[in-house]
């Protein structure tokens, strides 16, 4: 009975092959919120300044409700969560690990993580709001919503983070290399 279901949820998703590419993106978005839950413990690790492990920790709690609000989709869907890999985070995530060893910690070594998480962050919110487009052209209304709750606690994180990216950790940054930043140059900038 299970394999018959199987089949013909196969065969569904062949006949209709924009849905396929939906529960594609979806189910690459649930692996990108394990990876980035897994890889969170060892970002909060690396960070020097207690305010970047409070942004991350709260980015963690916030990763498990994200993942909670896609098994809700899925269930709606009536799909599993298996299937897809998402290879470019995992990249992206590993290449994020590998800076912050690279770097002492201190105030440097913060910054990189605040421009790594930022990057894979961005990366999760181009997939979010792409599978909702594709809920709404759906008219799957609950998942849009779901979708949306994620995408507002993603700005919120990255308003965070830019805040803490232009705030004492990035001067700190700076201080180490001695390097003078006119106050006019470092407003502009954009982390």
């Amino acid at each position: 009975m299970k394999k018959e279901f199987q089949h013909s949820r196969r065969q569904e998703e062949i006949r209709y092959p924009f849905f396929a590419l939906y529960l594609v993106g979806l189910r690459r978005l649930y692996c990108t919120e394990v990876q980035i839950m897994a890889s969170l413990p060892k970002f909060i690790a690396a960070a020097d300044s207690q305010e970047l492990v409070d942004v991350l920790s709260n980015r963690a709690d916030q990763t498990a409700l994200q993942i909670e609000r896609l098994d809700e989709v899925f269930d709606i869907l009536r799909r599993g969560t298996e299937g897809e890999r998402c290879k470019p985070m995992s990249a992206l995530l590993a290449d994020s690990l590998e800076q912050a060893e690279y770097f002492v910690a201190g105030p440097v070594r913060d910054t990189a993580l605040i421009a790594s998480t930022r990057a894979a962050n961005n990366y999760a919110d181009l997939h979010y709001r792409i599978s909702q487009v594709a809920a709404e052209h759906l008219g799957e209304t609950v998942t849009v919503k779901l979708l949306g709750e994620t995408l507002s606690a993603n700005a919120r994180f990255e308003d965070e983070l830019s805040k803490l990216g232009k705030s004492a950790v990035l001067l700190r940054a700076v201080d180490v290399f001695h390097y003078p930043l006119p106050e006019s140059e470092f407003a502009e900038m954009d982390f």
